[in-house]
């Protein structure tokens, strides 16, 4: 319901309240957040910058791209929730499922109960959490409702995404959210058909504290394998490590979205794997064509991380994701109208010496201003006032 006012203010303060207002939204535009907001998305604000401690802005650099089909391997994708709902392919017959999951109560096909895909989906894609917001999912569903994955499942769901028409000219990447321990030789074989049909593969490096080279996808040449650190830039405790990792990137404590439009923190390497493929996919469109296969992506990755930043990562590549351009950009600020994607940023530091320069010319102005009677104060008003309450789930449908 409306709220409404008991008085009638004059035309001329309403016109120094809207001036106010407007003037207040322009000098506040910034996505700097605190570090207990529940939307405070840490991982992406470790991307944009090289060093500690973390400045609590988020803004990364995504232009307009070309079309980029990001399919992920895992346990489908909940293509109702909020954050995802236009991110997703429309249609059925855009998304795959391995076996029958008439059993896991579906609505609609690849349907996600475990979770594990939407969260990999928010990370790649969603506006709060993920990279490239302007990536296109796929669910390539290869789990039961019980967790039950199977190597031949794997297969099946790597070929589809070969054989898939998403439109000439269009790029692929994959999410492979599953993993092997002991590896697999014929999961193997399909992340390599993969690659040689032209797709990269990214996955996370697994959450076992062991060697990842011997799990499946991780151990296959040319499959991005992501370990996972703390906020303090430590390998994360039960990150897989090992000459097979081919970079670091957040893992613990990791938001991102979940099922019946639920958000929630995780610590994972999915979340490592998933947050690199979004950013992948944005640097396959921006340099699409300096990027003639799958090798050359992730030697540009790794020349855009940090190196040897990683404590204890116990790998022979230690460095940390980071988007160079992005970093860049905070360098040289740059001005014009925000949007979700295209986003102003600025440091820590500008924002809040201009934000006090406003307030002392803010309230400089409005003394004058009531001085000399620019401005009527109402005698009285009546505050109504509605109860606030918080809730888990992020929206009602």
């Amino acid at each position: 319901m409306k709220l409404k006012s008991t008085y009638q203010p004059s035309i001329s303060f309403l016109r120094s309240a809207i001036l106010i207002i407007l003037l207040t939204i322009g000098a506040s535009n910034s996505s700097q957040f605190s570090s207990d907001d529940e939307y405070y998305a840490w991982h992406r604000d470790r991307i944009n910058q090289r060093w500690l401690p973390l400045d609590l802005i988020t803004d990364r650099h995504v232009e307009t791209p070309l079309p980029i089909h990001v399919y992920i391997i895992s346990s489908g994708i909940d293509r109702h929730h909020i954050w995802l709902s236009n991110k997703c392919a429309p249609g059925d017959s855009e998304h795959f499922v391995t076996f029958d999951d008439s059993d896991d109560d579906c609505s609609f096909t690849a349907c996600d109960v475990l979770g594990y895909g939407t969260y990999s989906a928010g990370l790649v894609a969603s506006d709060v959490y993920g990279y490239n917001t302007f990536a296109i999912l796929h669910a390539v569903k290869v789990t039961d409702k019980n967790g039950e994955v199977y190597a031949d499942r794997i297969v099946d769901g790597a070929q589809w995404v070969i054989s898939h028409d998403a439109g000439a000219g269009v790029y692929k990447l994959v999410v492979v959210d599953v993993s092997i321990d002991g590896g697999d030789d014929s999961v193997d074989q399909a992340m390599d058909d993969l690659l040689q049909a032209g797709i990269p593969v990214v996955t996370g490096a697994g959450d076992g504290s062991g060697n990842a080279c011997l799990s499946s996808p991780s151990r296959v040449p040319g499959v991005l394998a992501v370990a996972g650190t703390t906020e303090g830039d430590q390998r994360w405790e039960s990150s897989n490590y090992g000459d097979c990792v081919d970079l670091f990137a957040p893992a613990e404590r990791v938001h991102s979205t979940l099922p019946d439009n639920y958000m929630d923190v995780r610590s994972t390497t999915r979340a490592s794997g998933a947050f690199v493929a979004g950013f992948a996919s944005a640097l396959k469109t921006r340099h699409g064509s300096n990027l003639v296969d799958h090798w050359a992506l992730i030697f540009m990755i790794q020349s855009y991380a940090t190196p040897n930043l990683v404590q204890n990562s116990e790998s022979t590549y230690d460095g940390v994701a980071c988007d160079i351009e992005t970093v860049a950009s905070i360098t040289v600020v740059s001005e014009g109208i925000r949007s979700d994607q295209n986003l102003r940023i600025t440091s820590p530091q500008s924002e809040s010496s201009s934000w006090r320069l406003f307030e002392v010319i803010s309230v400089l102005a409005l003394v004058a201003a009531v001085a000399t009677g620019a401005i009527m104060w109402p005698r009285s008003s009546t505050r109504q006032k509605t109860d606030s309450y918080v809730y888990d789930k992020i929206a009602e449908i």
